[in-house]
């Protein structure tokens, strides 16, 4: 009964380690550029209402986040 409990208890050991073993990897992503990014600066007039609100609610702290409509993108950086 002895030798049962620990038989049982290595293997669940053993498949412990090897669960959290093969969640670690390391890759290497190819962080190549593909070519220059061509942004505009944004005045708050042009900017979307709903788009000015999530920068009102956010600028306590530091943020980024984006932001699209039908017509651009928009990345926001707040520091």
């Amino acid at each position: 009964m002895r030798k049962r409990r620990l038989l049982c208890l290595m293997m669940v050991f053993q498949l412990m380690i090897t669960v959290l073993l093969c969640g670690c990897s390391i890759t290497e992503e190819g962080g190549m550029k593909l070519r220059d990014l061509e942004f505009t600066l944004v005045s708050d007039e042009r900017m979307p209402e709903e788009l000015r609100a999530l920068i009102e609610e956010r600028k306590t702290e530091e943020f980024k986040f984006t932001y699209a409509d039908k017509e651009a993108l928009y990345i926001c950086v707040g520091y």
